[in-house]
């Protein structure tokens, strides 16, 4: 496909880390677009599973669909916020669509935000609105997360907001111009490796950016069975979110030596977190021993003497 010269190139820039489950839905979304002068990028994290192997055989098959085509892939894992900047760099278009590997675009998508853009010429920060995927009840509780007030709020409220009550911004659903991006020096924030999108926007709204929302539902946010959904925090997500405390809402903290002070403290509560984790896992493999089940029943006929103490 040749350069359409009438209308802009979008780059849309897909962010892969083992997801070969949904990765050729979310392939698939990129190619019934609407719009036609489009650049794809998959960047993958060094997946563990076949997503670059089901992707190169996609684009073999599809090629012919796009105006350029760029797979990059990292020798080691790095994290979202490496994978953004890798595939930030590989991006050639004026703008930029970015989309992880298991959510979608709507077929409109890229046209609906082009033409935001052509009416709105100081535009160079679009969100538009989520649809969701995934089971029914987990997703109205997620649903709680964003917030579209956001949107017309003060600078100094955004920040609030971000800062101290969490992170309302629909990732999914934003669009942007490479050489703006560019021009104001912006760069995800690889010292927190797996969040990337809640420092950006802290970092873009304290560079001047102004965020705009468009009225349209532009992409679909799959909800998955993870942290999300209330399960247990690993470690890395632990850590991650004592970094962006450090970094981000309480900096004050380690103004000297800024790194070296949040790695020792950070570390530090790792490593307590590391072993509360034992201990749980230490106290439900006992639990499942034969020893506590026959203890569990011989007291059991005692189980009133808890309600009397209690009282």
């Amino acid at each position: 496909m040749e350069i359409n010269h009438g209308h802009p190139l979008v780059s849309v820039a897909v962010i892969t880390y083992n997801s070969a489950e949904y990765i050729l839905e979310t392939l698939e979304s990129v190619k019934v677009q609407t719009y036609d002068n489009i650049e794809l990028v998959v960047s993958d994290d060094c997946s563990q599973d076949n997503t670059i192997e089901l992707c190169r055989q996609w684009i073999a098959e599809n090629r012919s669909r796009f105006v350029a085509v760029h797979i990059v892939q990292s020798p080691v894992n790095t994290g979202q916020s490496g994978n953004y900047n890798r595939a930030f760099d590989a991006c050639t278009g004026e703008w930029i669509k970015e989309i992880d590997g298991d959510d979608k675009l709507l077929p409109n998508c890229i046209s609906d935000f082009i033409e935001y853009t052509e009416n709105h010429p100081d535009a160079k920060f679009v969100f538009g609105k989520m649809d969701y995927i995934g089971n029914e009840k987990v997703v109205e509780s997620v649903k709680k997360w964003f917030d579209y007030s956001f949107f017309s709020m003060t600078v100094e409220e955004q920040l609030h907001r971000l800062l101290y009550e969490g992170n309302c911004v629909p990732s999914p659903c934003s669009f942007y111009n490479r050489e703006y991006i560019k021009a104001i020096g912006f760069r995800n924030d690889e010292r927190i490796p797996y969040l990337e999108d809640h420092p950006k926007w802290i970092s873009l709204i304290r560079k001047g950016v102004r965020f705009h929302l468009m009225d349209k539902v532009v992409a679909a946010y799959r909800v998955g069975n993870g942290i999300s959904t209330g399960g247990k925090r690993s470690v890395a997500f632990y850590k991650t979110g004592l970094l962006f405390d450090y970094y981000y809402r309480f900096p004050a903290w380690c103004a000297d030596d800024t790194e070296a002070a949040v790695n020792r403290m950070v570390n530090a509560q790792v490593e307590l977190y590391e072993r509360q984790l034992q201990l749980e896992g230490e106290i439900k493999r006992l639990r499942g021993t034969k020893a506590y089940r026959l203890g569990k029943t011989i007291l059991k006929p005692f189980s009133f003497l808890k309600k009397i103490v209690q009282s």
